[in-house]
């Protein structure tokens, strides 16, 4: 998970980067960004609309108990929106980075790149540079993907060794039900 954790806010990064630059157009990538955020808004709802439905039909999880682990994982408290839209530009962006910021990570890969576009000829040493740091961390996940069925075993031995083997029926009927909730929402 360290390593995956470790790609994220740079691939991210770059590939919002090379994205909006492979385009090439201010307007188009505004129009093109303007249509994704609608169909990103509306899938996202439908996804979040089957998610409560579908597990409240079948009875998803009745009569399963779990040992749960301990966690110091802190809530943020809820700031009013106009604090969140002011601080979606970061003030440092290495920092939005260091902190895990993904939004502020974001609005500064916007920025850079419609600069990109907006400069033309003079930023394409930063875009080959952004390209290869894109390729580099495709490469870099694709890699931790072949080890990912190992760290998944090594966190499911724990839970069932605390929960007993019945535990992995239940979760293997759960995972056949989520599979078959994706088809159908795909």
């Amino acid at each position: 998970m360290n390593a995956l954790n470790m790609m994220i806010f740079p691939l991210v990064f770059c590939s919002i980067i090379m994205g909006i630059s492979s385009i090439g157009n201010a307007r188009t990538t505004g129009k093109i960004t303007a249509g994704a955020m609608i169909f990103f808004l509306c899938t996202t709802a439908l996804a979040s609309l089957a998610g409560l439905i579908i597990p409240r039909l079948i009875h998803l999880g009745e009569g399963v108990k779990f040992e749960m682990a301990t966690s110091d994982i802190q809530a943020t408290e809820m700031t009013s929106i106009l604090d969140t839209i002011k601080n979606l530009i970061p003030s440092n962006p290495v920092a939005a980075f260091a902190n895990g910021n993904m939004l502020q990570v974001l609005v500064f890969a916007v920025i850079v790149g419609f600069t990109l576009i907006a400069i033309g000829e003079k930023g394409k040493a930063l875009l080959n540079v952004i390209d290869s740091c894109n390729e580099v961390c495709l490469k870099v996940i694709s890699t931790v993907m072949y080890f990912t069925p190992i760290g998944v075993f090594c966190t499911i031995v724990p839970v069932v060794e605390a929960n007993g083997t019945e535990t992995i029926i239940s979760l293997a009927t759960q995972l056949i039900i989520l599979y078959a909730a994706f088809f159908g929402f795909a």
